[in-house]
């Protein structure tokens, strides 16, 4: 049997790759039901959706016609590294920045691997996005998530 989408296949193996560490982080939480969730109850589905996933794609790859890999360009890893970046941005400066912070960060990183945007439309969708993330998780939900956080003082 011959390797006919090596896209496919390699989307799935990152796939399972991420199912497997997401289990792996979440082993010791525990699942409760699905009328009363657990906390590791939606991270282990959600593994076992991505593992369901990954090898669905790993499957497909060996069918179907031939598509060739092509080289990546530095134009797409820029966008890839931007993107990884904002996330990682988020998570450590959610609880010590606070949501507002965060979210614009995020955008602003994530910006960085787009093509033909400009400061002025980043500045302005990074603060409609933490002003509708602000409004909409803290007040609107109740989260307790702080809007600023205690590294600026507030």
């Amino acid at each position: 049997m011959m390797l006919r989408r090596p896209k496919d296949s390699l989307t799935g193996l990152v796939f399972l790759l991420i199912a497997t560490g997401t289990w792996l982080l979440c082993r010791e939480l525990s699942y409760g039901t699905a009328r009363n969730m657990g906390p590791g109850y939606f991270p282990i589905l959600l593994s076992w959706l991505l593992t369901f996933l990954g090898g669905v794609l790993i499957v497909r790859s060996f069918f179907g016609s031939i598509e060739p890999v092509d080289p990546m360009s530095w134009r797409a890893l820029r966008s890839i590294v931007a993107v990884l970046a904002s996330c990682v941005l988020f998570g450590l400066l959610v609880r010590p920045a606070g949501l507002a912070v965060a979210v614009m960060a995020t955008v602003l990183t994530g910006v960085l691997g787009m093509q033909g945007y400009g400061l002025r439309s980043a500045l302005l969708t990074a603060i409609v996005l933490a002003v509708g993330c602000c409004l909409t998780f803290v007040a609107l939900l109740g989260l307790p998530i702080p809007v600023v956080g205690p590294l600026l003082g507030m």
